[in-house]
């Protein structure tokens, strides 16, 4: 169940953002707080307290208000932003349910979870035909390229990090410690969003609802 919901959580979010605006993917996927709330008091037993419902409610009518007055709205890009949004909750959960019942550490956990995921993303690669399009591409580009090689690898270090600083984080706190504490790269990377992107797709009132969910 972790890593599907793992494999799960990636596509739906690159669909996503495929088809929404950076900005409103980013301000959709705050709403995955709602989600980790109800899985937290359903699976591990936790009660949230009054001042967490309603800062999180806050966020969420935000994201509402800035998705009706969003410019280039498209249904099936929200749809899978909530698919990512309860596929992530659901990932950060079993993370920690897994950590509780089972004598593993962080570091094998991700290590697991990335053995039993690479060969269906790899086979979804080659079905795809992915790796015929990078060849091309690699072609293209005269074959040998030393930054794109550094910048690929510095970005799979990267997701290494993240990946295992989400499991520490999730198992030494808890899925909505982990959940609240992702936001506050937002800031920046909303703000760079709108300034690189969309900002000749957004409105007022979809950028006042954007600054609400914060």
């Amino acid at each position: 169940p972790l890593s599907s919901m793992y494999l799960l959580m990636i596509w739906s979010g690159l669909e996503s953002m495929r088809l929404t605006t950076l900005l409103m993917y980013n301000t959709l996927r705050k709403t995955s707080l709602v989600f980790v709330l109800g899985l937290e008091f359903l699976l591990l037993g936790r009660r949230p307290t009054v001042g967490v419902v309603c800062a999180i409610g806050l966020i969420v009518a935000g994201a509402v208000a800035a998705g009706a007055a969003d410019m280039v709205f498209d249904a099936r890009g929200y749809a899978l932003a909530l698919v990512a949004n309860l596929s992530t909750s659901l990932y950060l959960v079993l993370v920690k349910r897994i950590r509780q019942n089972h004598p593993i550490d962080n570091l094998a956990l991700v290590f697991i979870n990335t053995a039993l995921t690479a060969p269906i993303l790899l086979l979804a690669a080659a079905t795809r035909g992915d790796f015929t399009a990078a060849q091309k591409w690699w072609q293209q580009r005269g074959g040998w390229d030393p930054a794109f090689l550094s910048l690929f690898a510095v970005d799979c270090l990267m997701g290494f990090v993240i990946n295992h600083a989400i499991v520490v984080n999730t198992t030494t706190n808890s899925p909505l410690t982990q959940a609240v504490s992702a936001q506050a790269k937002d800031f920046v990377l909303l703000f760079l969003s709108y300034a690189l992107f969309d900002r000749d797709r957004a409105s007022r009132d979809n950028l006042l609802g954007v600054a609400v969910s914060f």
